[in-house]
């Protein structure tokens, strides 16, 4: 098993690939904006517009913080 500083590192690394993940999301939206017209992103839960790595992301990050003491 990992160390828990190992984990809060792995989880910070985690969540700063799923920023740089969202960012090259939204630039790609926004090429696809361009080419095709607006696009609508699906409704999440609670009303706010996810799309799906935004959902991954946050999935993932949960995870890693039940596994970070």
């Amino acid at each position: 098993m990992q160390s828990p500083f190992l984990l809060r590192v792995e989880l910070k690394n985690s969540k700063n690939i799923c920023d740089s993940l969202k960012r090259k999301a939204s630039e790609v939206q926004v090429e696809e904006k361009h080419e095709e017209g607006v696009k609508e992103k699906k409704e999440g839960e609670d009303g706010k517009k996810e799309t799906e790595i935004e959902k991954k992301c946050k999935s993932l990050f949960v995870a890693l913080s039940r596994a970070t003491p």
